[in-house]
């Protein structure tokens, strides 16, 4: 839990050097990180104008939310899916759907 807080701190946080390391961190140990933490990846990428990344790491958020959610015996995980789209800034979510030939590459990687 603490790892996951920290990780989102710093990625809503103001110090750019702490930011990339993070982001390296998150990356390079994606499997050590919950759902929460790789749904502000993407936020993080599109300010760094990753914006291939940013559009694979929101459908991984995406893909990985709805697995624990499918996964949780409380209905209201399920609805949690929604709220990670809903809070996911609007700019990425327009380019994400502007690039639909990026779309079908990111979801056939993920």
């Amino acid at each position: 839990m603490t790892r996951k807080n920290e990780a989102i701190e710093i990625l809503n946080g103001k110090y750019n050097k702490l930011k990339r390391q993070t982001v390296d961190s998150i990356l390079n140990n994606q499997n050590f990180y919950n759902p929460s933490v790789i749904d502000t990846l993407p936020r993080e990428l599109f300010s760094q104008d990753k914006l291939d990344d940013a559009t694979y790491w929101f459908c991984v958020a995406k893909l990985r939310a709805r697995f624990v959610a499918y996964c949780c015996i409380d209905n209201s995980a399920k609805q949690a899916v929604s709220v990670l789209t809903d809070n996911m800034d609007q700019t990425l979510i327009n380019m994400h759907f502007k690039k639909l030939i990026n779309l079908k590459n990111s979801y056939q990687s993920v």
